[in-house]
């Protein structure tokens, strides 16, 4: 039992981290994305994104855990995050300003 608490516990560090990084760039990164006129619709959109994704995934979540063995939703999860950062690999060349530079 104690290694599991372990890993639960470094994967709240972890998750928590990288929360610290991304939340306070996102909107800057939103904002570099989006054209001058439609900078309120991409920041609505991203909050409501956020916010659907808030809602949605523990009930998605729970569903596959209650029908499927538990590593399938580790492997969706896995794989979801693989297209997400294979989205953002591909637009690093295509941002302006500082952003496509690092």
């Amino acid at each position: 039992e104690a290694i599991v608490l372990a890993f639960l516990a470094a994967t709240i560090v972890l998750v928590t981290v990288g929360e610290m990084f991304f939340f306070p760039v996102e909107p800057s990164f939103v904002s570099d994305l989006s054209p001058l006129s439609l900078r309120g619709r991409y920041q609505g959109l991203l909050g409501a994104a956020a916010g659907l994704g808030t809602a949605v995934a523990p009930v998605v979540g729970g569903m596959v855990l209650d029908t499927a063995p538990g590593p399938l939703l580790w492997l969706g999860a896995a794989g979801a995050c693989g297209i997400i950062a294979a989205g953002l690999w591909r637009l690093g060349g295509r941002v302006p300003g500082e952003i496509a530079r690092t």
